[in-house]
């Protein structure tokens, strides 16, 4: 949290709105106001960067699980695409950029999944004898491996389209358990 170049405390009301310099305009309001405007930049090009990337996995991750024939996978991947799509141009992390650490992760991977690749937790309860719940924990570890997980860097994804009642996947309980460690929670602790 940037502090207030008058008083020299962190400002709580800053964190949401560019910094309007007092009619003196000093030397250290004009700082706040670059840096402000600079992390607008940075991270504008990194929403940029982590909505194309997840674009891209997105449609590798469709193209395998239909090559595979997995539909319920398909089904998930073709309701990602929706969201991703709904995005708008800019986070809302553009609007708020000293409110958090935005940029944190901003190298991060947009999205991962290990479809096609031999699952070793269900190879090794497919080693164990039969009994009732077996197969649906082997079935379930399956879907898990061979689903997409989303890295949701800026919580948008939480943010344009849980909120939001006309969105086909606000309520899908997939979009929830296959979204990464991200700012998702940020945003479910202030009501988003």
């Amino acid at each position: 949290m940037p502090s207030c170049p008058e008083c020299g405390q962190p400002c709580e009301d800053i964190g949401d709105r560019c910094p309007v310099p007092p009619k003196n305009k000093t030397a250290q309001w004009q700082a706040l106001q670059q840096d402000y405007c600079q992390l607008q930049r940075r991270i504008a090009a990194a929403y940029q960067q982590w909505r194309t990337g997840l674009q891209h996995a997105i449609e590798r991750h469709l193209q395998q699980a239909t090559h595979l024939g997995l539909s319920e996978i398909v089904r998930q991947d073709t309701l990602w695409q929706a969201a991703c799509t709904a995005l708008p141009k800019l986070p809302l992390a553009y609007f708020m950029p000293f409110h958090h650490d935005w940029l944190y992760h901003a190298d991060a991977q947009a999205a991962n999944s290990c479809i096609g690749t031999p699952c070793d937790k269900a190879a090794k309860l497919q080693a164990l004898p039969a009994n009732k719940d077996r197969q649906s924990r082997i079935d379930e570890l399956l879907h898990d491996h061979n689903s997409l997980h989303i890295y949701d860097m800026f919580g948008q994804l939480r943010y344009s389209n849980w909120q939001n009642p006309d969105s086909p996947i606000g309520g899908e309980r997939f979009f929830r358990r296959h979204m990464e460690g991200s700012y998702s929670d940020f945003f479910a602790k202030r009501g988003f």
